[in-house]
């Protein structure tokens, strides 16, 4: 976020208390509306999401990087440029952030308890073991493989395997909840 406070951008969320999402003030970082930024990051292949006419959001997940994160900057970077000084073209570069030690997860909210103690954890299991082991796990459940479902399940469905595949696509399996329709 400092980086891009740096260049001027506004930040509608609160700097001490977000998760995977921050909100950009449209208006207020130097730009004219929310559809002017997504049609700007759409031509470099980037989803960012209108919350409304003056908001924009950008989110992130466990499969960022720090790559992704450097074309954000770049992007808003050379936008502002290019609004202030003409159409300058200046790369940020990624070696700008690749020795920076980044906030860490704080004291307060750091595990402070040993986890995964049981045994299950601490066998050597070879494949064929963990399969069994997984397998015993399965067979305690009850299911239409080894016992009737009770009356009253009657909108429980059984899908066969083919009927999951779609599910694992890139196109349905690693969309963003907030990429636009057109984006999709």
């Amino acid at each position: 976020m400092e980086e891009l406070e740096k260049i001027g951008i506004k930040f509608a969320t609160d700097r001490e208390n977000f998760f995977d999402t921050v909100c950009i003030k449209v208006e207020a970082s130097g730009f004219t509306s929310s559809d002017y930024l997504l049609a700007q990051f759409h031509k470099y292949g980037i989803n960012i999401r209108k919350v409304d006419n003056d908001h924009v959001s950008v989110s992130f997940d466990e499969i960022s990087s720090l790559y992704n994160l450097d074309e954000l900057i770049e992007i808003f970077y050379s936008l502002k440029k290019n609004k202030t000084m003409g159409s300058t073209e200046t790369q940020i570069g990624f070696d700008h952030y690749s020795d920076r030690i980044y906030e860490q997860i704080p004291k307060e909210l750091r595990r402070k308890t040993k986890f995964m103690q049981q045994n299950q954890f601490k066998m050597k299991f070879s494949e064929t073991n963990m399969m069994r082991y997984i397998q015993r796990l399965a067979d305690k459940d009850l299911s239409l493989t080894n016992s009737m479902i009770p009356l009253g399940s009657c909108t429980m469905k059984l899908n066969s395997a083919i009927c999951m595949i779609p599910v694992t696509w890139d196109g349905f399996a690693n969309l963003h909840p907030y990429v636009p329709i057109d984006q999709a």
